[in-house]
């Protein structure tokens, strides 16, 4: 009788370590199985990036980093995607429409050896992920800030001359579009680079992949 009772108490944990739908043999703490149909999650209407509303957490704490769900407003800095919230902030999942926006920049020529053009990405080429920049010896200053996560490619379109992207320590830019980088990163002709801004750390931009 102790052997059937220790059973029956023991089987319900192997029962509910794992669900599945649609399937009797799950291989992950939640598998759904179907051909034909998909998952749809909470749809909701997100006004601002850094505010949790409209979405809460049952608990009546601050939201789990993680928190995933699909927004269908278009208003202030959201529109339509799915959306997951991290530390204080919700971060839009990219789409490849998003990476393949294309912009050529041509910057002014600059008066000087050591002049500084201001690289405006809050402005008309702000939704822009890629980057042809036509210039002539000029340096380049960018964003200081950006949001958290978005991924900028810049390719020096130029045939002869060096691209500097100045760092916010050493740029002596009149506007507060430096490139708040680590350190000036000079790009050869012909070449690329991709930077990632963090804005929960570092809170600045990083070089992820460069040609130099």
């Amino acid at each position: 009788m102790k052997k059937l009772l220790y059973i029956f108490i023991i089987i319900p944990s192997f029962l509910f370590s794992q669900v599945g739908i649609n399937t009797t043999t799950p291989g992950a703490i939640l598998d759904i199985a179907s051909t034909k149909h998909g998952v749809l999650f909470p749809r909701v209407s997100l006004e601002f990036l850094t505010q949790e509303a409209p979405v809460l957490n049952p608990k009546g704490a601050g939201l789990e980093n993680g928190t995933l769900v699909y927004n269908t407003a278009t208003i202030n800095n959201v529109s339509p995607g799915y959306y997951y919230w991290e530390v204080n902030q919700w971060i839009r999942f990219a789409t490849n429409n998003q990476y393949m926006k294309f912009t050529t920049v041509s910057l002014p020529n600059p008066s000087s050896e050591n002049n500084n053009c201001d690289f405006l990405l809050q402005t008309t080429n702000y939704t822009a992920n890629v980057f042809r920049l036509l210039h002539n010896g000029a340096e380049l200053s960018g964003v200081k800030e950006g949001t958290h996560g978005r991924v900028i490619y810049l390719y020096n379109g130029d045939e002869t001359e060096d691209l500097k992207l100045l760092s916010e320590g050493g740029s002596s830019s009149s506007n507060v579009n430096k490139f708040s980088l680590q350190n000036d990163v000079i790009l050869k002709p012909g070449n690329s680079i991709v930077i990632f801004y963090d804005d929960l750390y570092l809170h600045r931009w990083i070089v992820v992949r460069s040609d130099n």
